[in-house]
């Protein structure tokens, strides 16, 4: 994919929190998750619903870092 950004590893601002994006899940219900880590902990969030933020401009991935 020679257009595309490599976002792993890179900075994901949602709110006044700021994560790094982890590694990307298959789940068993056919849902694609991606994994965000803070200070220690991580969560997981649907990729349906991290598109839906970035669309709206709730969350932003700082791709210059």
């Amino acid at each position: 994919m020679r257009d595309a950004i490599l976002v792993k590893e890179k900075p994901l601002e949602r709110g006044s929190d700021e994560f790094k994006i982890g590694d990307v899940y298959l789940a068993p219900n056919g849902e694609f998750y991606i994994e965000l880590k803070k200070a220690g902990t991580t969560m997981n969030m649907r990729i349906q619903e991290l598109k839906e933020e970035l669309n709206s401009g709730t969350s932003r991935i700082k791709l210059n870092t």
